[in-house]
């Protein structure tokens, strides 16, 4: 089976036109995707990194609040996770529930509760 990929090109062959910005390229992925079409009604899980202390290759938060705000015009109820040591410095690089439209939550849960078993074979 083949995959179909979407791309937005990063340059703007000298058009200065608002359709030609990155975040509006984006815009166009997610109709592509029928985003909307399939959260409404659901929780919906946006794992990223968002960079800890000095992190540097972190997907911009302007693009992080596009995927959210799709999502909410879809019916669905994001939230945004990473690991916990991450998302208590997060604000710091510019994740905030402001900036992005919905709640942070560490990996392990809001109140940090939950966890996973690992078993032998995954901790090599």
């Amino acid at each position: 089976m083949v995959s179909q990929v979407y791309f937005g090109f990063p340059r703007n062959n000298q058009n200065w036109h608002d359709g030609e910005t990155l975040p509006a390229k984006l815009d166009l992925i997610l109709d592509q995707l029928h985003l909307r079409d399939r959260v409404k009604g659901e929780r919906v899980c946006i794992k990223v990194h968002v960079g800890n202390d000095i992190g540097y290759s972190v997907i911009h938060p302007v693009f992080l609040r596009k995927v959210v705000q799709a999502v909410k015009d879809g019916g669905g109820n994001p939230f945004v996770t990473d690991i916990s040591w991450d998302v208590q410095n997060c604000a710091s690089r510019g994740y905030t529930e402001e900036v992005l439209g919905c709640p942070i939550y560490p990996a392990a849960g809001p109140d940090e509760n939950i966890s996973t078993r690992m078993n032998a074979r995954s901790r090599t």
